[in-house]
C-alpha cells in the first residue's frame, strides 16, 4: 500500500463525477440501491449455514463449512476483482458479475434443493460467493471514486451504513419469512435475484468516474 497514489493529491475532476449537490444526491441514492443489492446477496450467502440445516437437513458441522467456503472464496476473489476493475473498468465488471449471478442463482438453489448434499452446498456457495465478491469490489470502488473528495468519507460511510442497517439487517429475517410463507426452499434464491435485478438497474443508471491516472 506504500506505493499506491494518494487521491488527495488529485483534483476532483480526475477522480469524481459527482461535482454538484444534485449529482451527489443522485450518486448517493443509486449507490444505496446498488450497495443494498450487494448486501442482500452477501447476507443470503451468510444464511447458507441456517439454510443447509433447516431446508437441506444437513448436520450443523457440514453446514458450518459453507461459512468457511464463503469467507475463503471472498478472500480469493477480492484481489481478482481489483485486477479486473483496473483492466476493464468498474462498471463493466460489476454488470458482468451481476449478469452472471442472475443466470446462476436460481439454478444453483435448485441444485441444492434437489441434491441436498454437502458437496453441492460447498460448490454452490463458492461459485455464488465469487460472483458476489467481484461485483461488490467493483461497486465499492466505483461509489468511492464517484463521490467528491469533500464528502467522500462521510458519504461512503453513510451510504454503506444505511445499506447494512436497512438491507443487511432485514435480509435473513426476510428470507426466513419467505421460506415459511411460500413453503419453497427456493425463496432465498428468488429474494437474492430480486435484489440483483434492482441493483443491476441502478448500476446501468450509475455514471462511474474515470479511473485515476497513475
Amino acid at each position: 500500500r506504500r506505493h499506491l497514489p494518494e487521491t488527495l493529491d488529485q483534483s476532483d475532476s480526475v477522480t469524481a463525477s459527482a461535482t454538484t449537490p444534485l449529482e451527489s444526491w443522485r450518486v448517493a441514492l443509486l449507490g444505496l440501491l446498488i450497495l443494498g443489492s450487494m448486501t442482500i446477496s452477501t447476507y443470503t450467502l451468510g444464511y447458507m449455514n441456517t439454510f443447509a440445516q433447516e431446508s437441506l437437513n444437513l448436520s450443523p458441522q457440514s453446514a458450518f463449512g459453507a461459512i468457511l467456503i464463503n469467507g475463503l472464496t471472498f478472500a480469493i476473489a477480492a484481489p481478482l476483482a481489483g485486477m479486473l476493475c483496473d483492466r476493464f473498468g468498474r462498471k463493466p465488471v460489476m454488470l458482468s458479475a451481476v449478469g452472471a449471478l442472475l443466470i446462476l442463482v436460481i439454478p444453483c438453489f435448485r441444485i441444492l434443493v434437489e441434491m441436498r448434499s454437502v458437496a453441492s452446498l460447498y460448490i454452490v456457495t463458492g461459485v455464488l460467493s465469487i460472483g458476489v465478491q467481484i461485483a461488490a469490489v467493483a461497486v465499492l470502488t466505483a461509489v468511492t471514486e464517484t463521490l467528491p473528495m469533500s464528502v467522500r468519507s462521510i458519504g461512503l460511510a453513510t451510504i454503506y451504513a444505511l445499506a447494512i442497517a436497512i438491507f443487511g439487517g432485514s435480509a435473513q429475517f426476510m428470507i426466513s419469512f419467505l421460506v415459511e410463507a411460500t413453503g419453497s426452499s427456493l425463496a432465498p434464491g428468488f429474494y437474492m435475484t430480486g435484489a440483483l435485478v434492482v441493483g443491476g438497474l441502478a448500476m446501468l443508471a450509475f455514471r462511474t468516474a474515470p479511473p485515476p491516472t497513475h
